[in-house]
């Protein structure tokens, strides 16, 4: 798809953690967090940390309210919904990553290492971070390993399921 085509649909990209919960990001760079079920739909959060729309959103397959968002402000944002709801509906992230030197267009958690995902980005660069190093001295978060990918923007990302 182009980047235009991409732009017009993001307000559609949806992924489940929980059966009953869908994340989706908007053109107005919040994700918002809507419950549905047979009856009825609403939305119960909206995560405000982004400056810019996205495309990338992955929830985590072991820690199923930590939720992973990457958006044009080149901003990885990791969220944990229930410690948010826990805080009172802070809605803050739990870690925030501005290594990417260009948009980030997606992110992906491994689906064997749960502390384990990457990002990719207009900058060409996959990235593989550490969930652990969250708490990382001032700030300063490196990922794991990054890799020039492509000669191009990288628009999408996924680790094999069976590795």
């Amino acid at each position: 798809k182009s980047k235009e085509s991409r732009k017009r649909n993001q307000s559609c990209k949806t992924l489940l953690a929980n059966p009953s919960i869908i994340a989706s990001t908007h053109a107005n760079s919040e994700i918002v967090l809507t419950y549905i079920n047979e009856e009825r739909s609403e939305v119960i959060s909206k995560l405000i940390c982004h400056t810019q729309d996205g495309y990338g959103l992955s929830w985590n397959p072991k820690f199923y309210s930590v939720l992973a968002s990457g958006h044009s402000d080149k901003r990885i944002c990791i969220w944990d919904v229930e410690k948010n709801k826990q805080e009172n509906n802070k809605n803050t992230p739990v870690m925030e990553i501005l290594h990417h030197s260009a948009p980030v267009e997606d992110v992906a958690w491994h689906k064997m290492h749960p502390n384990i995902f990457a990002s990719c980005s207009d900058d060409r660069l996959i990235m593989v971070w550490d969930y652990r190093f969250r708490n990382s001295i001032n700030g300063n978060r490196k990922p794991i390993f990054e890799v020039i990918a492509h000669t191009n923007e990288v628009y999408t990302l996924d680790f094999s399921p069976f590795s």
